[in-house]
């Protein structure tokens, strides 16, 4: 889009605000939460975007919190986040042998015979 360096202002900002709802919605989940909160205050239609509750429902979905997996004892493991607080606490049965491995969402721990879930 080439600017028109005579247009008012305002008009040359409505032109960039003609982006399909959908298309709009589809960038905005992909930011950060700080970036969100920031871009509020563009238009008004972005305010109320991006503070609709199904919105700010989505957006956590697809950014969640970082989490590492600490407390493990014989029968759970402790998922918790950066801050060192308690996100999730799994049991895994009583006889689990050891965390094998995790990516992303997965958690492979071990029984002491070879079987993994």
């Amino acid at each position: 889009m080439e600017l028109d360096h005579g247009a008012p202002p305002l008009a040359v900002a409505a032109n960039y605000c003609a982006l399909p709802a959908d298309v709009l919605y589809d960038i905005l989940l992909r930011l950060p939460a700080k970036e969100i909160c920031r871009l509020r205050l563009v238009c008004r239609s972005w305010q109320s975007l991006t503070s609709d509750p199904i919105f700010a429902r989505a957006h956590s979905r697809r950014h969640r919190p970082h989490v590492v997996v600490l407390g493990f004892r014989s029968h759970e493991v402790d998922v918790v986040d950066l801050h060192g607080s308690v996100v999730k606490r799994i049991p895994i049965g009583h006889h689990a042998g050891e965390v094998l491995s995790t990516h992303s969402d997965l958690l492979c721990v071990s029984h002491g015979w070879g079987l993994a879930y």
